[in-house]
């Protein structure tokens, strides 16, 4: 195992010679100073995030509208396909009506 020496056991001359003291002298005092500037404020983060976001925004209220228009013309031309087909069926009926009443009132005449 290691040999650690207990720091509690030593006197107050064992740690000062084991003590190192160290002087630095600058040759100038010359300051380096940096300073960071970020590209972009806080203020125009969220100012470009809400302009992205509006726009989806408008895409996503631009495509449902024009899918509301898409379902309201399919639905418009199936109900129109079917009061079509009601009127054919329904002026069919009414010529042959009118073709008969006429040929009725024909031979009677």
């Amino acid at each position: 195992m290691f040999n650690i020496p207990s720091w509690t056991n030593k006197n107050l001359t064992e740690i000062r010679k084991n003590l190192v003291r160290v002087k630095l002298y600058l040759r100038t005092m010359e300051i380096t100073m940096y300073e960071h500037q970020p590209k972009y404020e806080l203020v125009e983060v969220f100012s470009h995030l809400g302009g992205y976001l509006s726009l989806w925004l408008g895409f996503s209220v631009l495509a449902f509208c024009e899918l509301l228009e898409m379902v309201s013309m399919v639905v418009l031309r199936i109900t129109d396909v079917k009061t079509s087909s009601f009127h054919s069926t329904t002026s069919r009926r009414q010529s042959r009506r009118n073709r008969v009443r006429d040929r009725s009132l024909n031979s009677t005449y």
